[in-house]
């Protein structure tokens, strides 16, 4: 099928559909003035047939005043000479005056005809039987007239009833041509006036299109212009909040969402090589070294075990790099179970205590028993686990760090706050950000995965986290669970 434009496809159904509106109009307009039409004609035709049916009544009363009967039996001369005195009558009426009047007896042979009337020899035995049994009926016929050619005519058979039965058939006719002529006039006029309606819908239809699409070709244009060198540019959309203003607002939000992915992936190639770029610069430099010359076997122990412990840098970055993408994707699927909380929280203190004791810090734990919620118990340990592990990063020799878990009406609440060195406020909106880290003195351990991850994990779980936080002070996280 041949693709076609909007604007073909607005003028096409418009001009269609006002021209089906103008068929149906034009349809009624000529049906209802051509019954009309033939309603006038044919009262017309009843008016002159009982006229002469009120005078054949009258001659016979006049002839026998005292007997239908005597009717029946005196068909003679002197009936048809009066029959045909009857049916050349002009009428005073001008309307009746082209009105042809023809008489039949019972076997439908012609009595009496007015001059040039078309009158059947016989009547046809279709419209004689219906007749006999005393009913009227209209039809029309038409006539070769040599000089005008074909003449439509609508005649009426009415039944002239004695004693109760019939006696004889009077048929009226007038010629069509003046509703012939009228009603070929009605198309005409309809045809030209249909055909100049079309035309001017079409045009119509063309300039509406083109004021209704010229916001769409502006929409057009400008998406025409965007790249991904220029992503911050938008649509103008000062017009009014119609359709057309709804899709400007929903290609800009579209084209923020673009920009901020774009921004967000440049960003990461650029972290991820920074990151991956110091541990192979620290391996590649430490094996030139090596071998420049040959060295003892601890001397190669020690850059082995260095070149290890930056090859685990990058190891635990592409993990956890893996691990967040497949969260983007969807592809993680997580085992959602009841679990205990009260429990799971205390396990992970026992680990984490083992990192605070080398930085000397005390921690409290203050967890309410037998918190229960429905989470993935390897992924929320691993969320939680990194919470606390940056706590015990970012504070300071001697310091402490509280962990809080309690109920409330809306599920459960954790919360880990700690002395460390805080997080200035213009930073607290990004710290969730993959690698992003707030200041020199955080980028020296980590390289700012941890906290995206735990904040997918809880996202996930459809927990609610909150960071605050003063510079030099501490920070304080909390987490809000869904209840079970």
């Amino acid at each position: 099928m041949i693709n076609r434009s909007i604007r073909f496809k607005i003028i096409f159904w418009f001009v269609l559909s006002v021209a089906a509106i103008l068929l149906c109009f034009g349809f009624l307009v000529y049906s209802n003035v051509r019954a009309d039409l033939y309603n006038d004609v044919d009262d017309i035709l009843e008016l002159k047939a009982q006229g002469v049916v009120d005078y054949i009544s009258g001659y016979w009363k006049a002839k026998n005043p005292h007997s239908d009967a005597v009717f029946v039996k005196n068909f003679g001369a002197d009936f048809v000479e009066s029959a045909e005195s009857w049916v050349e009558t002009m009428p005073e009426d001008l309307e009746l005056a082209d009105i042809k009047v023809t008489l039949y007896d019972t076997n439908g042979v012609t009595v009496a005809a007015s001059q040039n009337a078309y009158a059947h020899a016989r009547l046809p035995r279709e419209f004689l039987d219906k007749a006999l049994r005393g009913k009227s009926l209209f039809y029309s016929l038409a006539r070769n007239v040599s000089a005008t050619g074909l003449e439509r005519r609508r005649m009426l058979i009415v039944p002239f009833k004695a004693a109760g039965k019939v006696i004889y058939l009077v048929g009226v006719e007038k010629p069509l041509n003046f509703t012939d002529v009228t009603l070929w006039r009605l198309r005409s006029s309809m045809i030209s006036f249909f055909i100049i309606s079309l035309a001017l819908v079409f045009f119509t239809g063309f300039f509406l299109s083109r004021v209704i699409l010229k916001p769409l070709e502006r929409i057009v244009e400008t998406m025409r212009r965007i790249t991904s060198r220029n992503l911050s540019e938008r649509i103008d959309n000062s017009g009014p909040r119609d359709e057309i203003g709804r899709l400007s607002d929903t290609f800009n939000h579209m084209l923020s969402e673009l920009e901020k992915s774009f921004f967000a992936q440049k960003r990461i190639v650029e972290d991820v090589s920074h990151e991956l770029r110091t541990p192979l610069t620290i391996i590649r430099g430490e094996m030139e070294v090596a071998l420049k010359r040959v060295r003892s076997s601890e001397e190669y122990k020690s850059v082995m075990t260095s070149s290890l412990e930056e090859v685990n840098r990058i190891s635990r970055i592409v993990e956890h790099l893996l691990l967040l993408a497949r969260f983007d994707s969807h592809a993680v699927k997580l085992s959602f179970e009841r679990i205990s909380l009260s429990d799971l929280v205390e396990d992970i203190l026992g680990d984490i205590n083992v990192l605070a004791r080398q930085k000397t810090l005390s921690v409290r734990l203050a967890v309410e028993e037998d918190v229960f919620i429905n989470a993935d118990r390897l992924n929320l340990r691993r969320a939680i686990l990194n919470i606390l592990d940056n706590a015990v990063k970012y504070t300071n020799e001697g310091g402490s760090i509280a962990v809080t878990l309690f109920k409330d009406a809306a599920g459960a609440v954790l919360v880990v706050k700690d002395t460390g060195i805080g997080i200035a406020q213009d930073d607290l909106g990004k710290i969730f950000d993959r690698f992003y880290r707030a200041d020199s003195s955080r980028s020296k351990q980590g390289f700012g995965l941890g906290l995206s991850l735990a904040g997918t994990i809880f996202n996930a779980h459809s927990a609610r986290i909150s960071v605050s936080s003063k510079l030099k002070e501490g920070t304080t996280v909390t987490v809000f669970f869904p209840p079970a």
